[in-house]
């Protein structure tokens, strides 16, 4: 993200321009970047409602709801409130298949998946997510270790 967009110019751009996608993208990732996931959730929704096909929102829908579960940390320091870890869990896996139903060479989705099947003792199902995610691009070397931790054997 380019360090010089502020959000008071994203924040003006998106007031501007009601389908202004890309704004409404950024502002999202910098919600994020502070774990504010129910703010970006908001921006995601209307991007989906602008364009329902739009992967990377998907992506970023799954990877708010998965960031508790994902960053280990309490749902009440991220949401505010108490979230149920397998509403969190489901929710983030619907939008992550929704990205790849998009996209299906959106690695990110498949890796989150993996990540989240892992917390919940999925091992095969993360290994076979894992092992997707490779072949669309081997040079994951993070996600090489992460299967070969989890397989005991090299990827």
């Amino acid at each position: 993200m380019d360090p010089r967009v502020s959000r008071k110019a994203l924040q003006a751009a998106i007031s501007r321009d009601p389908e202004d996608i890309e704004s409404r993208l950024l502002m999202s990732r910098m919600l994020m970047d502070d774990h504010s996931p129910k703010k970006a959730l908001a921006l995601l929704e209307q991007i989906i409602s602008l364009d329902p096909g739009n992967a990377e929102a998907w992506l970023k829908v799954g990877l708010c709801w998965g960031m508790a579960l994902l960053e280990n940390l309490p749902s009440s320091e991220i949401w505010g409130e108490e979230k149920d870890e397998e509403l969190m869990a489901e929710n983030s896996l619907h939008a992550l298949e929704k990205a790849i139903e998009f996209d299906p060479e959106l690695v990110g989705a498949y890796n989150a998946m993996a990540r989240i099947y892992m917390i919940r003792g999925q091992e095969d199902e993360a290994i076979e997510l894992f092992t997707q995610s490779l072949q669309i691009d081997p040079t994951q070397l993070d996600v090489v270790d992460e299967l070969q931790e989890i397989t005991g054997s090299p990827a």
